[in-house]
């Protein structure tokens, strides 16, 4: 399982007013551009054609997660003239190929502008990401850790949506956590990528006593506009979280859900933590 990541930067021509979730808006103008200029590419990324066998219905239906990630390094809700936007857009699997078209959009991107066309941007930047001297980063390479971490620590930088039964959960049991870590990898890698990774994690869980020691999240709602207007907010839980246990074994999963995100609207940047142990 192979993933690349780009920085990404505007600099803003005027004053303006951006979404309260920028990524939504990135988001919507990155698959209006590529609709515009290269209608097989959008298909591929807003509508990949993927036969769907029963071993991933199982797993998501017909709700297949986006092959890219788009996420905002900071909330801006106000920009000044001059003043740098900045996201960070990941491409899954095989769909790293496709960096070069993708460098093109958005640098035509500039020519519409941001929200709608009320803020006029320049100067494109993509800076290819790199991780331990690398720009592609492959799940194999993650090792468990020479020493012993007994501790770690989930600092949720966006709101992490993880539901059951249509209900944000209220239990964060490391299993239950660690199952919507692994199913994620596993279904991108099977839908995008080597299909390398099992369906079921290779170890028993329960055996390494992994449990919650602090817990300290806030339940917290982002609309796509500062105007708070929309019927239907996108809630998580923001905050930290931290595990204690044999660890070793589950930490390169953990690294590898930094960069993938978990939970619900991921392509819009929720579900974002930060690992440390």
């Amino acid at each position: 399982m192979i993933i690349t990541r780009y920085k990404i930067t505007y600099t803003a021509l005027t004053n303006g007013v951006l979404p309260g979730q920028l990524g939504s808006m990135i988001r919507g103008v990155f698959g209006e551009t590529l609709m515009r200029y290269h209608q097989d590419l959008y298909q591929k990324f807003f509508h990949p054609e993927i036969k769907l066998d029963e071993i991933i219905k199982k797993h998501t239906g017909n709700d297949l997660p986006a092959p890219f990630i788009i996420y905002p390094v900071k909330h801006y809700d106000f920009v000044r003239q001059n003043q740098e936007i900045t996201f960070i857009f990941t491409l899954i699997g095989k769909y790293r190929q496709y960096e070069n078209q993708i460098y093109n959009i958005f640098k035509e991107i500039q020519n519409t502008g941001l929200n709608h066309g009320a803020l006029p941007v320049t100067n494109m930047q993509c800076e290819p990401m790199i991780h331990n001297h690398k720009k592609i980063i492959d799940f194999y390479d993650l090792k468990p850790p020479q020493q012993k971490i007994s501790r770690i620590t989930l600092q949720f930088k966006t709101p992490v949506s993880l539901n059951s039964k249509k209900q944000l959960i209220t239990d964060f049991d490391f299993q239950r956590l660690f199952g919507y870590v692994y199913r994620r990898l596993f279904i991108l890698d099977y839908l995008y990528d080597s299909r390398s990774i099992p369906e079921n994690y290779p170890f028993e869980l329960n055996k390494f006593n992994i449990v919650p020691v602090n817990i300290q999240l806030a339940r917290q709602s982002i609309f796509r506009s500062p105007t708070r207007s929309e019927k239907y907010p996108m809630t998580g839980w923001k905050g930290n979280i931290s595990y204690a246990g044999q660890l070793n074994a589950v930490v390169p999963y953990m690294q590898m859900g930094e960069f993938l995100h978990i939970g619900n609207k991921t392509v819009f940047g929720l579900g974002k933590y930060k690992l440390i142990f």
